[in-house]
Formats: structure tokens, sequence, C-alpha cells
């Protein structure tokens, strides 16, 4: 299901000027250019992934979440400086019997790589070097941005990822935070 969002919808742009937007792929859509990102959203099962890519996408929480099965993909599109920019959005199953199947699609031509773990599971943080290894095997090149997401940081009492392991973490494997 894709969602599109319209410009001036309240949401802010992960993307900057100086950004590397010049690597995505250019497509026609109601008469203007428009630049469409793949973005891969990937990590282990229930860390959230798919609430994460709805509320970027669509600007609110699913209230019941399902377990995502192969992959579910969402569009968002924004205006960067006056040019018209898609997000297509691949939310990834975290379970490895749905992933085998389409793992190689998956990889092809992504522009951008999201690791996501759930801040109240210290083994969803500690699989993210797996994940990080997958790419790898997968032929994504190391000049893809990638970023690590601590998701479900509103259950402060059920924490078991402390943000000091984080900063250590993604240190040690070069990566961003959010």
């Amino acid at each position: 299901m894709a969602i599109e969002n319209k410009p001036g919808d309240g949401f802010d742009t992960v993307f900057c000027q100086n950004d590397s937007v010049g690597l995505g792929s250019h497509h026609d859509y109601d008469g203007a250019q428009a630049r469409i990102f793949k973005i891969i959203v990937i990590g282990d099962s229930n860390v959230g992934k798919t609430c994460l890519t709805y509320r970027f996408c669509g600007g609110t929480f699913l209230k019941n979440p399902e377990a995502t099965i192969g992959v579910d993909f969402r569009e968002r599109t924004l205006q960067l400086d006056g040019e018209t920019i898609k997000l297509q959005i691949w939310d990834t199953a975290g379970q490895e019997r749905f992933r085998k199947s389409m793992v190689e699609h998956y990889y092809r031509s992504v522009h951008a790589v999201i690791f996501v773990y759930d801040v109240t599971s210290l083994t969803s943080f500690e699989s993210i070097p797996e994940w990080i290894e997958e790419c790898s095997r997968h032929s994504v090149g190391p000049m893809v941005p990638r970023i690590m997401v601590g998701n479900k940081c509103d259950l402060r009492d059920r924490r078991e990822v402390p943000t000091s392991a984080c900063a250590v973490s993604r240190r040690q494997l070069q990566l961003p935070t959010v």
C-alpha cells in the first residue's frame, strides 16, 4: 500500500541541500520531474519497522500492526529546494523465512539503508552487525548511506539498550544514529 504525502503536510525532511540527492533516478509525475530514492528498512522482527515507516509516510501510528510478510512498500513525496523527491520506503520482514525468497530484490538499486533495533530488546541491538553483513553480502556498496535507528524510545521503563552502548556501537560500525 502506497501513501503519498503532499508538500506542506507538516513533516520534517531527512535530507538537506548538501545531501547526495543526485543519486536518485528521475521519473515524470504529473508533468513534473521527480527524483526517486529507494530506501530499505531492515532489522529483527518486532522492532517496529512497520510502525516507523507508516508514521513517516502517513503521519499516524498503526494501532495493531501485523507482521510483515516479505516486504511492504510505502511512498512519501516531498519538495526539496523546489524539486520533487519521491522516497520509496521498503519495509522488509525481519523473519528470515519471509526474507529468503525476495532478499536479492530488496537490495537491488538501493539508495539508503535504515537499520532498526528496539531499545527494549538487547538481542535486536546485538544483531545490527549481522544486518550490516547481510547488506555487504548483497552488494550494497560502502557509499550507500546507512543509519541506525533505536525505536520504541517511549518505553523508557523497559529499556535494555543503554544510550551509551548505542553511541559506542555506532562509532565502531561508523553509522549515524537517530
